[in-house]
C-alpha cells in the first residue's frame, strides 16, 4: 500500500483510515521525526513516542482522521502538552 501524506513539520506519525466495512487500521511513526521533535521540545524521545503512539491507537479506535483541540487526540504537540 503506498499512501501519500501532505504533512506539516509537526507531523509525527499518520494513520490511513480502512475503507468501509474493514475492521483493522494501520498506524505508522516516523521515528526519525520523533527523535527530531522530542529533542527540539527539550523532552525524552520515550516520552513523545508514547503520546504519538496513543494518538495513533486512538484514531484506529475512533475510525476517525479527525482531531480535537486539546488532549492527545489534539494535532500538534505543544510543551505544555507534554507536561
Amino acid at each position: 500500500m503506498t499512501t501519500r501524506v501532505k504533512r506539516s513539520d509537526s507531523t509525527l506519525r499518520l494513520t490511513p483510515m480502512p475503507k468501509d466495512g474493514d475492521r483493522v487500521g494501520t498506524a505508522m511513526i516516523l521515528f526519525n521525526l520523533v527523535e527530531a521533535h522530542a529533542t527540539a521540545l527539550g523532552e525524552s524521545v520515550d516520552r513523545l513516542l508514547g503520546h504519538a503512539i496513543a494518538h495513533e491507537i486512538g484514531h484506529i479506535l475512533l475510525r476517525t482522521t479527525g482531531h480535537s483541540s486539546s488532549g492527545i487526540m489534539c494535532a500538534s504537540l505543544t510543551r505544555k502538552d507534554l507536561q
